[in-house]
């Protein structure tokens, strides 16, 4: 068991999809997105996912804004939930009311969370969680001035929160004890070769994560 709810993001490949199902992640995402080079067919997405069990099934769909493509989708592959980016308009988001959703948001620049609360505000009611992507454009935990992790906690306090960081092992008590979000972010990424990864890092970071009896 890991100290905080933890996502598996981006999986396109099954050495990735059972890595992250025996450290026991809450929710494996896997990469849907119509745009996204990497991204799976229906066939491979299932084909992984009947070797792993455990995680919650998230289907990533970038921006996405068919909202029947969306429900469809839910239904053939059989997933718990979905992904969608920030440019996935309002409208469609509130015609996936029976659906968990999940819904990343970009950062550019720290700056960018002064202006967030009003945006997650009017998604609230139709989004289950909210995935701050904060590793794309770089932006260091570390490097956050006061104003900057004040208002990352305000947020955490106020919504569902999976923080999608550049996140070491040290940070981890800052993060579970001051920001307290609903969950973290990690990322997979393409085989060194069919069947073989390294996985030296994340290791480290799971060994920091798990609960020790």
């Amino acid at each position: 068991m890991l100290k905080i709810q933890t996502k598996a993001s981006q999986i396109s490949n099954l050495t990735d999809a059972r890595y992250f199902a025996a450290w026991d992640v809450n929710w494996l995402g896997f990469n849907l997105n119509p745009e996204a080079e990497s991204r799976l067919s229906a066939v491979e997405m299932k084909a992984i996912k009947e070797w792993v069990e455990g995680p919650k099934m998230i289907g990533e769909f970038g921006n996405l804004n068919d909202k029947d493509q969306l429900i469809s989708a839910v239904s053939v592959l059989e997933l718990d939930g979905i992904q969608v980016g920030m440019f996935t308009e309002i409208d469609v988001l509130e015609g996936l009311e029976k659906v968990y959703v999940i819904q990343e948001w970009v950062l550019e620049k720290a700056s960018d969370l002064e202006w967030m609360e009003e945006k997650l505000a009017e998604r609230k009611e139709c989004v289950n969680s909210f995935l701050l992507n904060l590793s794309t454009n770089g932006i260091e935990l570390d490097l956050l001035d006061e104003a900057g992790r004040t208002l990352l906690k305000k947020l955490c306090s106020e919504f569902n929160i999976i923080l999608n960081a550049n996140i070491k092992p040290e940070q981890l008590d800052f993060i579970q004890n001051e920001l307290n979000p609903e969950g973290i972010s990690v990322t997979g990424g393409e085989e060194e070769k069919v069947g073989f990864k390294s996985f030296d890092e994340l290791d480290d970071l799971f060994e920091a994560l798990e609960i020790t009896v």
